[in-house]
């Protein structure tokens, strides 16, 4: 690290403070049993401010003096993984990977460092060229797979689809749900930690492959339940729970916001960055129009960005006129060369939303049209006042209400807990004819003091 630091011009004084840092004894804690003073001699320790940096200082010249020799080698560099890319004849892949490969492996095993075999692996769009490649490696075995994962996004080459780190992570987040109600027994607000980093820890890296509509609403349901009250969840309904859990309107505590707003924005930064030709973009497009058209299962042919943006902007009534050109659902026209992908993305937060309604319209039919004015009811949740007229206790109630979590005597005979639909008022009215009304009182003192009387007409 000195003799690379020394001839890119790095600082010695600083390179020689962080080392020193690193020498500094330490111990090892697990639950209250602490160990005995221990010293790391090798590796850079984790949590250092420096280690991309010195990373930097160790690879930038593996990786420059590789591409003198093979210069149509594609690498990217994040702090310590390397990935090397190549396109082409399937001979020339395979000579000129195999060849940058065994360069890098060979000056790092020069320099004292080794290359993890268990987390080296090989990606090709088909089986025979993964073996071809393989074959050109002298200095290391490391193994061919169709699906791998790399900085935490699935990848499959070919037309396979990997949603083996879909399914994980859904895994892994249902195995926490227990803690999310013990934080709620304790006061703590679950929906704030979702907002803030669980969504995007469950749906990161979705961008390229999409999420297929059955995954969503696994997604959605693990999410509706860590946000729900320490009672449970009680036969809630999930697009309303998922509106009190955004917080506000501009909140994101829904896992659909990520699963349709990362493929749009994703395919629109590559047009506006143009990562591609446009018209390999187009090819892909039609490529993938032509697969899913028609199918009964598209998203079992969803095996990359393409397909993914067809059948996503179809979820939410988008059209995809071009590669370049997109409608909305309201009808407006994008285009992707003069609007940005910031703009893009709003688009489909707004349109995510409208889509949130329309599946409240199919239980709600009223709601068919225009959805309902949700912010006023937002505002009231999340209030601080704490008087006779709004406090917590009124804002729990409003909660439940909303999101349907109540159960009158209807509910429970729908449930099957009960032998009638009848409520006590409903049966005295049966048998007395009279009429019952339940009276009101002004929540508000300063309003003039007359009775308000709501009527409930039962049929």
């Amino acid at each position: 690290m000195r003799r690379e630091a020394d001839s890119l011009g790095y600082p010695l004084r600083l390179l020689k403070l962080a080392i020193a840092t690193y020498k500094l004894p330490r111990v090892i804690r697990v639950g209250n049993a602490v160990s005995d003073l221990v010293w790391a001699v090798r590796g850079i320790v984790a949590g250092s401010g420096l280690a991309t940096t010195e990373m930097r200082l160790v690879m930038i010249d593996i990786v420059d003096k590789a591409l003198v020799v093979h210069p149509d080698v594609v690498p990217t560099l994040f702090v310590d993984d390397l990935s090397n890319e190549r396109s082409g004849d399937r001979p020339m892949i395979a000579r000129q990977l195999g060849g940058f490969t065994n360069l890098v492996i060979a000056r790092i095993k020069e320099d004292g460092m080794e290359v993890s075999t268990t987390k080296s692996v090989i990606s090709a769009s088909t089986p025979s060229l993964g073996d071809d490649v393989k074959a050109e490696l002298t200095h290391s075995s490391i193994p061919y797979a169709l699906r791998v994962k790399s900085l935490g996004v699935g990848l499959a080459a070919g037309v396979a689809r990997n949603t083996r780190v879909m399914n994980t992570r859904l895994k892994q987040f249902r195995k926490r749900l227990p803690r999310f109600r013990g934080l709620r027994r304790v006061g703590v607000d679950t929906a704030t930690i979702i907002r803030t980093g669980g969504v995007a820890a469950l749906m990161h890296g979705y961008g390229g492959m999409g999420v297929s509509p059955t995954m969503l609403l696994h997604q959605r349901r693990a999410v509706t339940a860590a946000t729900a009250p320490k009672s449970g969840l009680g036969g809630q309904q999930m697009e309303v729970a998922l509106m009190i859990a955004d917080g506000s309107k501009r909140g994101k505590a829904d896992p659909a916001f990520p699963a349709h707003i990362d493929v749009v924005q994703h395919w629109a930064q590559a047009i506006w960055n143009r990562w591609l030709p446009e018209p390999a973009l187009a090819a892909s497009l039609s490529y993938a129009r032509k697969r899913t058209t028609g199918s009964d299962r598209p998203w079992s042919l969803v095996t990359g960005p393409a397909a993914a943006l067809l059948c996503t902007l179809e979820r939410v009534g988008w059209k995809v006129l071009s590669a370049t050109s997109l409608v909305t659902d309201t009808g407006r026209t994008l285009d992707l060369l003069v609007d940005p992908p910031v703009v893009v993305a709003r688009c489909m937060e707004a349109a995510v939303r409208r889509w949130r309604w329309r599946n409240m319209a199919e239980v709600h039919p009223s709601l068919k049209q225009s959805g309902a004015a949700f912010d006023p009811v937002l505002k009231l949740l999340s209030s601080k006042r704490s008087d006779d007229g709004w406090n917590p206790r009124l804002r729990s109630s409003l909660s439940s209400v909303t999101s349907n979590r109540q159960y009158p005597q209807a509910r429970c005979y729908q449930a099957g807990w009960v032998d009638h639909p009848k409520c006590i008022f409903c049966l005295h009215s049966m048998v007395s004819g009279a009429q019952h009304r339940a009276t009101m009182p002004d929540s508000d003192p300063c309003r003039q003091k007359r009775p308000s009387r709501l009527s409930l007409i039962h049929i």
